[in-house]
């Protein structure tokens, strides 16, 4: 029974701190679009700021791909593949390089989502209401497990 309890307590843990950084979440969003916006005012695509492109389709689906291509060049970093016997050294500098591109391309689909009407507080409350479901997803599968060795 003692297992029950600390995993009730880790369930509520989790919630607790998804709820109390509601804020942090939203500002960390706004802040993104702020620093994205920024950018914008003297970058261009093509001979246009992105702001002036940002109703054509063509635009959203560039930067989406652009994203996951930065995600994708972000995870050639990391000790991936579990099926090789040496793992090199992590290139801190070339990682942390690649994780600020993908942040950048956050920045850009958060200013996506902005022109579609939706806030960063819309968003921060989809992410909170989708880590609701993960957590209630992570405690129902391990609830299983109460009287194991998992807890």
């Amino acid at each position: 029974m003692e297992n029950i309890g600390k995993y009730n307590d880790y369930v509520e843990e989790a919630k607790s701190t998804v709820d109390s950084n509601k804020y942090n979440i939203e500002d960390g969003i706004r802040a993104l679009r702020n620093i994205h916006n920024a950018t914008n005012k003297i970058a261009s695509n093509g001979n246009y700021m992105l702001s002036e492109v940002l109703g054509r389709p063509e635009t959203w689906r560039t930067y989406v791909l652009a994203a996951f291509v930065e995600l994708a060049e972000f995870i050639q970093f990391l000790p991936w593949k579990p099926w090789r016997d040496s793992v090199k050294e992590i290139d801190s500098e070339k990682l942390l390089d690649e994780f600020a591109d993908v942040l950048a391309f956050i920045g850009v689909l958060i200013t996506i989502l902005g022109y579609l009407g939706y806030t960063p507080d819309d968003i921060a409350s989809a992410y909170i209401n989708k880590e609701f479901v993960n957590i209630s997803r992570f405690a129902d599968k391990n609830k299983e497990s109460i009287n194991g060795t998992k807890i």
